[in-house]
C-alpha cells in the first residue's frame, strides 16, 4: 500500500472519529446550532451526522447511519488566480464565473507582485511574493502567505445588519477555514473584485517562530512568513500532510523552507544551492518526493535528504496518475521523468511539427551581435559581479560596448527558432529589464534577428 492511500485511509478514519472537531471548525447550517460541546460525543446515526457539514462524505441510502467518501470527489468550485501587477489574489467561483474575494499578499509597504500558488487540502490557498527581497538583520527574506476560504454565510455591516453590501459575513457558513481575529461573531472579508482591505505594516512584515496574521483587515488572510535568504519565491507546494514547500528564486538557488500549514512555523529546510538546480514552480508528489524547475529538474527527497539535478530544462510541471512528471521544456518539447528520476526512453519530445522547426549551426569563429545593458550587472550564471568580460554559453561578452563578439567554444552551438513564436530562448537566465538583442549571420548575411526583454 502506497503512502498516498495510506494517507487517504487515515483521512477517512479520522473523519468519522474526530467528527465533533470537523463541527465545531465548519459552521454548517441550519442545523449546526444543535452541535454539542464540551463532552466527547458519539456520532454514529443520520440525524448526527446532519449536525455538521458534510465534505467530501456521505450517508446517503441504502448506507445510512454511516460515512463513506463521495464518489466521485468534488474539489471546491474555486480557482485563485495571482493578479501579479495588482499585488492580489483574486478568487472566482468556477460553477457561476463570480469574483468573490480579491486579497493583497503582503502588508503595506512590502514586496508584492505574487505569481506562484498552491491549494491545499483544505482549500486554503498559499502565493509566494516575487518582489519580496527585503532584508532582516541585513540578509534578504521572501515571503510566503495563506488565504483561507469561506463558502456561504449572510453579508451584514459591522453592527450584524442585514447589508447585501456589507463588509462582513454572519454564519451559518457552509465551510469556513477563515479566523475570528477579534471575536465580534463575524467575519470580515472581501464581497469581490476590487474590495482589497487594508494590511498596515505593525509586526506581520516581520514574519516570526510562526506566521500568524494579526492585523491584516480581511480575517481570511491567515498566515504571513518571512523566509531567510529565499528572496523572490517562485516555487510553493503543499505535501500530503498539508504542509507547503517555498522555495526563493531571484533566478538563482536559493532556501527551500517546509511551513507547517496551520502555523506557518518552519519545520524544515535546504539549500539547493548545495543541489545546483531547484527553485521555480513544481510539485510535491505522493510518495513526498519534492520536484522543482530552475535550470535543470530537482528530484529532492525530505527524508534521506539529498538531491538530484535531472538534466532537462523545463517550465511547467504536471504528475499523472501512476507518478510519473511531465515538463515542458524552453525549445517547446516536453519531457516524461519516471519516479526515480529517470527520463523515460523516447523523451524528450519536440512539441512543434519537424516542418516548423529550423535549426542553425553556427561555425567557431561566427560573429554574435548583442546588446545587453544589464547582463552580467549582478554576476549570474556564476560570474563575478560586474566583469568587464563573461562567458555565457560560450558567448565572450563584453558589458560596457555594443559589438561582435566570437565564439569560444570548442563544440559548435546551435540555435533553433519555431517561425510559430519568433522567439529566441537562452539556456541561462539574465538579469530582469535587459534588453537582449541577438543576430546570426553567415556568409549570406543576416539568418536571424530577435529581441526580448529579459
Amino acid at each position: 500500500m502506497n503512502r498516498q492511500l495510506r494517507k487517504q485511509i487515515l483521512l477517512l478514519i479520522l473523519i468519522v472519529f474526530l467528527f465533533p472537531g470537523l463541527v465545531n471548525i465548519f459552521q454548517g447550517n441550519d442545523v449546526a446550532s444543535a452541535q454539542v460541546t464540551g463532552k466527547d460525543v458519539y456520532y454514529t446515526t443520520d440525524a448526527d451526522f446532519d449536525q455538521g457539514t458534510l465534505i467530501s462524505v456521505n450517508h446517503d441510502t441504502p448506507f445510512n447511519n454511516q460515512l463513506q467518501l463521495d464518489s466521485p470527489i468534488e474539489p471546491f468550485p474555486f480557482i485563485n488566480v495571482a493578479a501579479s501587477g495588482r499585488g492580489t489574489v483574486v478568487r472566482a467561483n468556477t460553477d457561476t464565473g463570480e469574483i468573490v474575494g480579491e486579497y493583497r499578499t503582503a502588508p503595506e509597504g512590502r514586496g508584492l507582485n505574487p505569481s506562484r500558488t498552491t491549494v491545499d487540502l483544505f482549500g486554503n490557498v498559499w502565493i509566494g511574493n516575487r518582489d519580496e527581497y527585503g532584508t532582516i538583520d541585513g540578509v534578504p527574506h521572501g515571503s510566503a502567505v495563506k488565504i483561507g476560504l469561506i463558502v456561504g454565510g449572510n453579508r451584514v455591516d459591522e453592527t450584524g445588519a442585514a447589508d447585501p453590501s456589507g463588509g462582513y459575513l454572519a454564519p451559518p457558513y457552509g465551510y469556513n477555514t477563515c479566523v475570528d481575529r477579534n471575536d465580534d461573531g463575524l467575519i470580515r472579508t472581501s464581497l469581490g473584485l476590487n474590495d482589497v482591505l487594508d494590511w498596515p505594516d505593525i509586526t506581520d512584515g516581520q514574519g516570526g517562530a510562526d506566521g500568524l496574521v494579526q492585523e491584516a483587515e480581511d480575517e481570511c488572510i491567515l498566515i504571513y512568513q518571512r523566509l531567510y535568504d529565499a528572496e523572490a519565491p517562485r516555487h510553493v507546494s503543499v505535501d500530503a500532510d498539508n504542509n507547503v514547500w517555498v522555495g526563493g528564486y531571484p533566478f538563482a538557488q536559493r532556501m527551500f523552507y517546509k511551513l507547517d500549514g496551520e502555523t506557518g512555523a518552519i519545520l524544515d529546510s535546504f539549500d539547493s544551492r548545495n543541489i545546483g538546480c531547484g527553485g521555480y514552480g513544481g510539485l510535491v508528489d505522493g510518495n513526498g518526493i519534492l520536484w522543482s524547475v530552475g535550470g535543470p529538474l530537482m528530484r529532492y527527497d525530505p527524508v534521506s535528504r539529498s538531491g538530484i539535478c535531472i538534466h532537462q530544462n523545463g517550465y511547467g510541471l504536471g504528475i499523472d496518475t501512476n507518478g510519473y512528471i511531465w515538463m515542458s521544456m524552453w525549445d517547446g518539447g516536453i519531457v516524461k521523468i519516471a519516479p526515480d528520476g529517470t527520463v523515460v526512453p523516447g523523451y524528450p519530445k519536440p512539441t512543434y511539427p519537424p516542418s516548423m522547426m529550423t535549426s542553425h549551426s553556427v561555425p567557431t569563429g561566427m560573429g554574435l551581435s548583442y546588446s545587453s545593458p544589464a547582463l552580467l550587472s549582478n554576476g549570474w550564471a556564476g560570474l563575478p559581479p560586474s566583469p568587464e568580460k563573461g562567458i555565457i554559453n560560450g558567448f565572450v561578452l563584453d558589458k560596457n560596448t555594443l559589438q561582435t563578439s566570437i565564439f569560444s567554444v570548442t563544440q559548435v552551438p546551435t540555435f533553433q527558432a519555431a517561425p510559430v513564436d519568433e522567439w529566441v530562448q537562452s539556456q541561462d537566465p539574465w538579469t530582469p529589464g535587459g534588453v537582449i538583442s541577438l543576430t546570426i549571420e553567415d556568409v549570406s548575411g543576416v539568418i536571424y534577428t530577435d529581441s526580448q526583454t529579459a
